[in-house]
């Protein structure tokens, strides 16, 4: 086996290349990938319960509590921000 043939090692590099895609991206509103995910789970679903954000995430629940948490920081102006460059992402 070769190993850039290997299945673990091409999606591994695609992981690498999508996080990097969206890192530059949500850099400006201060979020990590996983915030950000969370955050438009959160958009998408509002009034979801944690524990059904974490299944709707695929995180645990002690990470979906902390997320919850550092996203509480942000002011309704902000989330209003993400909201428009969500809505940008779907077109």
């Amino acid at each position: 086996m070769v190993f850039h043939d290997c299945i673990c090692f091409r999606l591994g590099k695609a992981v690498r290349k999508v996080s990097k895609a969206y890192r530059k991206e949500i850099a400006p509103y201060g979020l990590t990938h996983v915030q950000f995910f969370m955050m438009a789970a959160i958009m998408e679903a509002d009034g979801l319960l944690p524990s059904e954000l974490a299944d709707k995430t695929a995180q645990d629940r002690a990470t979906t509590t902390g997320l919850l948490h550092r996203l509480n920081r942000f002011t309704p102006k902000e989330w209003d921000q993400m909201q428009t460059f969500l809505a940008r992402l779907e077109q």
